[in-house]
């Protein structure tokens, strides 16, 4: 059997589709982009995209109350990591690590790292590295426990987070 010079064979022919479907699809969204220019062009290009959002997932759940606390704080050399619960719904608990360069511009830049498929969510070692990392780096980084996770983890099998 011949392969085609782009390697699309049978056994991939839906793999390449699909990417090809990919690439068409963020070229189209790449001109659009390229055309915001004013103000009602961004609040039309976010009313648009979140018309999509709904559209696939529904509403936006309500915004309630996050109610943070503080429950540990860490010191190390170059930042502190604050031990935190927040409600991310009202009575649902979520814990979370916030970690904070001791020395930098403030406010400093945030960024929100959502933990990947490690069962001790936060707590895995290559995410607090990466936390850790970003802190170094003037950043302040929210690190938080996804449902099934980490601490969510041990409190659905009713053990204390």
């Amino acid at each position: 059997m011949q392969v085609p010079q782009d390697g699309c064979t049978a056994a991939n022919t839906l793999y390449f589709y699909s990417l090809g479907q990919a690439r068409r699809m963020l070229d189209e969204r790449e001109k659009l982009i390229r055309r915001i220019e004013t103000k009602k062009d961004v609040e039309n290009r976010q009313a648009y995209v979140r018309s999509k959002y709904e559209a696939m997932f529904g509403e936006f759940a309500e915004c309630t109350a996050l109610n943070p606390r503080i429950v540990g704080s860490l010191d190390r050399d170059e930042h502190v990591v604050e031990k935190v619960i927040f409600e991310s719904q009202p009575e649902f608990y979520v814990p979370a690590n916030l970690y904070i360069p001791k020395e930098g511009d403030f406010p400093a830049p945030p960024v929100v790292h959502a933990c990947g498929h490690s069962a001790n969510g936060k707590a895995h070692d290559e995410y607090q590295r990466l936390c850790i990392a970003l802190a170094r780096k003037g950043f302040v980084v929210l690190n938080f426990d996804p449902i099934g996770q980490g601490g969510l983890r041990r409190c659905q099998d009713g053990q204390r987070a």
